[in-house]
């Protein structure tokens, strides 16, 4: 089956209260608010870090110099929910392309590297070194 994007109507807040509450859902569903707090008012400044989700200027003189999708990369960032190979033994790729990237987002951070294994439509797990060594055939064959 063929993988077939959609646009839906977005019904929350792009701005204001709205957002500045989605925020602060982000920030707190992370499990990790304090850090989250202290990373936010890093982002996009000089001694601190370009926000993962834009490329807003360096040097803002803002105490907030992001948006709410930045606020929501850099939560996702520190996330401690993790996947590991057994998640991918139970999912099929197929099954996982039928899933909303909200779902996939929420499954948490990779702990393995992986391959996909044709045969069986999955995710297998991968040594770190063999992983670099497809990588660089990969690469070397372009």
């Amino acid at each position: 089956m063929k993988f077939k994007p959609a646009i839906k109507p977005y019904q929350s807040a792009a701005g204001g209260w709205g957002s500045l509450e989605a925020t602060t859902s982000f920030v707190l569903d992370s499990k990790q608010a304090l850090k989250n707090i202290r990373n936010l008012l890093r982002v996009n400044k000089s001694k601190g870090f370009d926000c993962p989700g834009c490329a807003w200027g360096d040097d803002n003189s803002s105490t907030f110099s992001f948006c709410e999708n930045g606020a929501r990369a850099v939560s996702w960032e520190a996330t401690r929910k993790a996947i590991d190979p057994a998640f991918f033994a139970a999912h099929s790729v197929s099954r996982l392309r039928q899933q909303s990237d909200y779902f996939l987002e929420y499954q948490g951070r990779l702990t393995h590297p992986m391959r996909y294994d044709r045969a069986s439509d999955r995710y297998v797990p991968i040594e770190w070194r063999d992983a670099f060594a497809l990588i660089a055939r990969h690469l070397h064959a372009l």
